[in-house]
């Protein structure tokens, strides 16, 4: 397909955009939640809030918790693709 470059079906895409777009909406709403204190979404921590927890989050924690998402992200795109055959 298209000369040999980028061959990912389109279940495989579209798996990998929406997972990538509720990423960025999650860890966008915990960091949120780490300033101003909330129950984090999925995770259940409850947080006070503050510049700390906030700071503590953005540094520390959130990029941890993205890079396992894009490491779960890129599985499922793996298996959509394998399922469909979009390797050729």
């Amino acid at each position: 397909m298209n000369g040999g470059e980028d061959d990912l079906s389109t279940a495989a895409r579209a798996v990998g955009a929406v997972a990538g777009l509720a990423v960025v909406v999650w860890a966008t709403w915990c960091t949120v939640l780490a300033f101003v204190g909330g129950t984090m979404p999925i995770l259940g921590w409850q947080t006070e809030g503050g510049v700390g927890e906030g700071l503590l989050w953005l540094f520390l924690i959130e990029p941890i918790v993205v890079t396992v998402a894009i490491w779960v992200t890129s599985l499922l795109v793996a298996l959509v693709a394998t399922v469909f055959g979009g390797r050729g």
